[in-house]
């Protein structure tokens, strides 16, 4: 809101479930959901003098699937892909927005979904062992375009990264 009060913690409840199938000895598949009733969420918001300050939703709501495989395709070469779906929502968010001409209205984003978090995330993973202690991987992830804002109007472009990162053995 306007007055941007000091932030306090959020609480939560989580439960997840999940499993892990290992598939003809060398193929592990998993797969999860996950529910969280959230007290007091960080929302992103702007002060009145429009430097960013976050705030505390009353609550929110965070469900999501999880699937990934890994595969050992050669003694020397590990596949690893996953996919998340998240859907992170606002139940009971209302707050002061200042207008253009100054006023302050309350603004009701109950329902909406939570800025910065997007839909869909995938990921990828090579890792090669070119010696017993020695090895690299090459990592790519692409996730979907996500709200920039609290009001969902305005989404994102999608993002992607692939680097090199040394493997931990």
């Amino acid at each position: 809101g306007d007055s941007f009060s000091a932030v306090g913690p959020k609480s939560l409840w989580n439960y997840e479930v999940g499993t892990h199938l290992l598939l003809g000895g060398r193929v592990l598949a998993g797969a999860a959901v996950f529910y969280a009733d959230v007290d007091g969420e960080f929302v992103p918001a702007f002060g009145p003098t429009g430097v960013f300050a976050p705030e505390n939703a009353s609550k929110s709501r965070n469900i999501g699937v999880e699937l990934d495989v890994t595969a050992l395709a050669a003694d020397w070469l590990e596949l690893f892909g996953s996919y998340t779906f998240s859907d992170f929502r606002l139940q009971e968010f209302e707050t002061d927005v200042r207008g253009p001409d100054g006023t302050i209205t309350t603004v009701d984003y109950s329902g909406n979904v939570l800025p910065g978090i997007p839909a869909h995330r995938i990921t990828g993973e090579a890792r090669v062992r070119a010696a017993r202690a020695h090895g690299a991987s090459v990592q790519v992830e692409g996730q979907g375009a996500s709200f920039v804002e609290t009001g969902n109007h305005e989404k994102g472009v999608w993002y992607s990264r692939a680097a090199p990162a040394g493997v931990p053995l």
